[in-house]
């Protein structure tokens, strides 16, 4: 069973969710009142992110025989690094020609690095959604570590020791947001909501659930119905929290949801049912591949099209013009762009791609 391939369309849902976060909240449908109330939280959807490169990770090198550090991170950055510069340099020039705008030297040395998440004042200048790129790059930095750390526990203190991570810092996160809590316009703010070490806690509950789903893969099939109910009130969970005002909605961002995305895809990929079978489905798993591409060119591509269409909010048949164009897009440099860019670095480098 390829739990990869099940998860990957995911990815492409959670990059379109933040999508219409961003630009997509006054088109119809997600201006009604229900779906405007769940699309409030859609910057969930980038601790998901955080949360699904544990589980694939983990499925993918957990049991690999000596992991190398190097091999590993430059995979990881032959994957990531090709459309990260071009959406980069792509925004770079958009906003000062097009916007006007001077970033600082500093501010680009840092984003060029994928290191800008870690200074507060930085984390959200030129294309700013890449912040969650920042992020990625630390955690891949660590997953060797934690992986060769990890394999010399017993499953039991695996589960231990992550969920008392968790739990000690989601406290902390609690903590924080409650006492010292500013909006993300001020630098502390920012700090809250993007700083690399706020969002390990995520990541390592997918590396549990990616661990679970390594040591029970050959008792999917007598788990179903309990998977099924695993993954169903775990939607139920986040819908009752998304659509009702609750004190929560402060803490979301840096873990606190992490149990909940561990019930749905656990659940998701044990169920041995059509919903599988569906999910292995070729185009879908092309939009999943595709998704980092929608991801870290939605704001460049806004740029491009605000000149098109000489428009600076997008509402209606102009966010949909733009939701296409930013799909279209990115398929295509998916598939002649960053597919070839990553196996030219890999040849290179002489690594096997993984």
């Amino acid at each position: 069973m390829n739990y990869v391939t099940q998860l990957t369309f995911f990815r492409f849902l959670a990059a379109v969710l933040v999508v219409v976060f961003h630009y997509g909240h006054t088109t119809y449908p997600f201006n009604t009142s229900l779906i405007r109330q769940l699309l409030s939280h859609g910057q969930v959807a980038v601790s998901f992110f955080f949360f699904l490169s544990g589980v694939v990770l983990t499925i993918n090198y957990l049991n690999a025989p000596n992991l190398s550090f190097k091999s590993f991170f430059l995979k990881r950055i032959a994957r990531i690094y090709p459309i990260y510069i071009l959406a980069f340099a792509s925004t770079l020039l958009l906003t000062i020609f097009i916007n006007g705008s001077r970033p600082s030297v500093i501010s680009i040395i840092l984003q060029a690095f994928s290191v800008h998440a870690w200074v507060p004042k930085f984390a959200l200048q030129i294309n700013y959604p890449s912040w969650s790129i920042a992020v990625e790059v630390f955690f891949y930095l660590l997953f060797p570590v934690l992986v060769q750390y990890l394999n010399k526990k017993a499953f039991d203190k695996q589960i231990l020791l992550i969920v008392v991570f968790w739990i000690i810092s989601t406290t902390i996160s609690f903590l924080l947001n409650t006492y010292y809590y500013q909006p993300n316009t001020t630098n502390f703010g920012k700090f809250l909501m993007y700083f690399p070490l706020l969002h390990l806690n995520t990541f390592l509950v997918g590396i549990l659930a990616g661990i679970v789903l390594l040591k029970f893969k050959e008792k999917a099939e007598k788990l179903r119905w309990f998977s099924r109910l695993s993954y169903l009130l775990g939607m139920v969970i986040i819908f009752l929290l998304f659509t009702n005002k609750t004190s929560l909605a402060l803490y979301m961002n840096n873990g606190l949801l992490s149990p909940l995305f561990f019930m749905i895809i656990v659940g998701i990929a044990f169920d041995v049912s059509p919903l599988t079978k569906t999910l292995s489905n070729k185009f879908l798993v092309f939009l999943g591949n595709s998704s980092y591409s929608i991801y870290i060119l939605q704001y460049p591509v806004y740029i491009l099209m605000q000149t098109v269409l000489q428009e600076k909010v997008f509402q209606g048949k102009a966010f949909y013009l733009y939701l296409t164009t930013l799909l279209l897009i990115s398929g295509l440099l998916y598939t002649f762009f960053e597919k070839k860019a990553r196996f030219l670095l890999l040849s290179r480098w002489q690594l096997t791609k993984k």
